[in-house]
């Protein structure tokens, strides 16, 4: 596997994770009102 393949196949996973953190923490701090 060429190191761009990785670097794909590691924003297509990480991506949508971080983004969903980041969606959850947000509500999360929007329900309790921060």
């Amino acid at each position: 596997m060429k190191r761009d393949d990785a670097l794909a196949l590691a924003v297509a996973i990480g991506g949508p994770l971080a983004g969903g953190q980041l969606a959850s923490l947000i509500g999360f701090k929007s329900i309790f009102g921060w």
